[in-house]
């Protein structure tokens, strides 16, 4: 008798993941919902595969806003089973399209604007390293203040510390050349992580998404319903590098 087949295998796990993230933000735009990544800003359009926008970070780009202000923009990849090391191709790649985005003035704008990944469960490593990485770029004045605390022994704790240098290797070779320090710490300060548990048994995320969807939209049935539809809208869609605004989700 053969071997089981684990069904992540065989079953597309990063596509079915990438489609319910894909579906969540639609959710925030049909809902008027906050903007991960972007506080105080409310969705206000999803661009699905959005390489033809010309952004090398191009699997979802979120546009939101404050009431009367400036449009910001989140240029998110979207990755499962994600190891941060130079030796990954997924990792190398990730970081270093999100430089290209953050070298192009044209598109990114440094003061409003954002970049991000968006994983599966992370392991324990990941979450707590990266995360505290990215803790500490904000906990800081300056580039010298960043990589003054990030060298202390048992500050940040030692994974921030790899993972600092695994990303500036990758970052010093996108670039062709060492980046400087204050480019490194700007970078960092407009870099952002999460991760969704969407599509697991018990999801956290998928459970608040539902209570939200079940307070704007008339009850737990007719939010699942919705939430089952965004899903397919999503996957129907992405491989179109389809633009979402409220006005054109299905009028339903």
């Amino acid at each position: 008798m053969a071997n089981p087949v684990n069904p992540k295998a065989t079953g597309g796990a990063g596509t079915h993941f990438e489609h319910r993230v894909d579906a969540f933000f639609l959710a925030q735009l049909l809902t008027r919902g906050v903007a991960p990544f972007l506080p105080r800003c409310v969705v206000e359009g999803v661009h699905l595969q959005s390489g033809h926008l010309m952004w090398a970070t191009d699997d979802l780009l979120v546009v939101a806003c404050e009431p009367e202000q400036e449009l910001r923009k989140v240029a998110i990849q979207v990755k499962t089973g994600f190891v941060l090391s130079a030796k990954n191709d997924d990792c190398v790649e990730t970081f270093t399209r999100a430089w290209q985005d953050f070298s192009a003035p044209d598109r990114f704008d440094l003061s409003r604007d954002r970049l991000a990944l968006v994983t599966d469960p992370a392991s324990k490593k990941l979450q707590d390293g990266l995360r505290g990485l990215l803790d500490c770029v904000r906990s800081a004045v300056d580039a010298a203040d960043f990589l003054r605390r990030l060298a202390l022994d048992g500050y940040w704790g030692k994974s921030a510390q790899d993972y600092g240098a695994t990303i500036r290797q990758i970052l010093d070779d996108a670039n062709g050349a060492a980046v400087t320090d204050d480019e490194f710490w700007r970078f960092l300060g407009v870099f952002d992580f999460a991760a969704f548990d969407l599509g697991t048994s018990g999801s956290l995320v998928e459970a608040l998404l539902l209570t939200r969807l079940a307070d704007t939209g008339g009850g737990g049935g007719q939010a699942a319903s919705t939430w089952g539809e965004l899903i397919a809208l999503a996957g129907l869609h992405a491989g179109k590098g389809e633009s979402f605004r409220y006005d054109k989700l299905p009028s339903h």
